[in-house]
């Protein structure tokens, strides 16, 4: 029985430590998933402000072109070739930063999804731990009640084998060293029949 405790006071002792190390993990991949939302959030907001300032260049292309062309007399076919070169390599350079931003928002996604996907799993092996632990704590409990019971059965073991060898001398006679035992018992049985009638 002792042994059994230690095994189940190490067996306690292991699973702590596990959560221990879990809770760790735990925390560990919510600073990482507060890092990344925060990234995504700063990137969003350069790729606003990229798209904003691109608009701002294209509306002032386009303003300086109107002035120009009005200024210096520039004809329509020129204004429309003045404004579509700017602009194609304009829409190719944003697609492309577009691109990029949603591959990397993509990619973010999935390592988010990836990292909430093992925190979940984290925490379920955490509350299978706790649960272990409770377990082994009940294990424990009726153990140390099923020791004092052996404990106790066995006082009244040496009380019952005590009184037995009590209750033999006291059967011998002293003078012829008979032993009235079954004439004790003789005793009883008439005793409890007469109870009986």
């Amino acid at each position: 029985m002792n042994i059994a405790t230690i095994h189940t006071l190490e067996g306690i002792s292991q699973i702590q430590d596990e959560i221990s190390s879990t809770g760790s993990e735990v925390e560990r991949l919510q600073h990482e998933e507060r890092t990344a939302r925060d990234t995504f959030i700063c990137q969003m907001f350069e790729l606003n402000t990229r798209i904003r300032n691109f608009q701002d260049s294209i509306a002032s292309n386009f303003h300086e072109a109107n002035n120009v062309g009005s200024a210096e007399d520039i004809s329509e076919a020129d204004q429309k070739v003045l404004m579509e070169v700017p602009m194609e390599t304009d829409s190719r350079t944003l697609e492309d930063e577009l691109a990029l931003v949603v591959s990397q928002t993509t990619k973010e996604e999935q390592e988010y999804l990836a990292a909430q996907s093992f925190q979940k799993q984290v925490q379920q092996e955490h509350v299978d731990l706790q649960r272990k632990v409770s377990l082994m704590e009940v294990i424990m409990k009726e153990t140390k009640a099923l020791q004092d019971l052996i404990r106790q059965t066995s006082k009244l073991g040496q009380i019952y084998a005590s009184l037995g060898e009590q209750l033999q001398k006291r059967c011998v006679c002293p003078i012829c060293h008979t032993d009235n035992v079954e004439s004790l018992r003789g005793i009883f049985q008439a005793d409890e029949q007469i109870h009986l009638l």
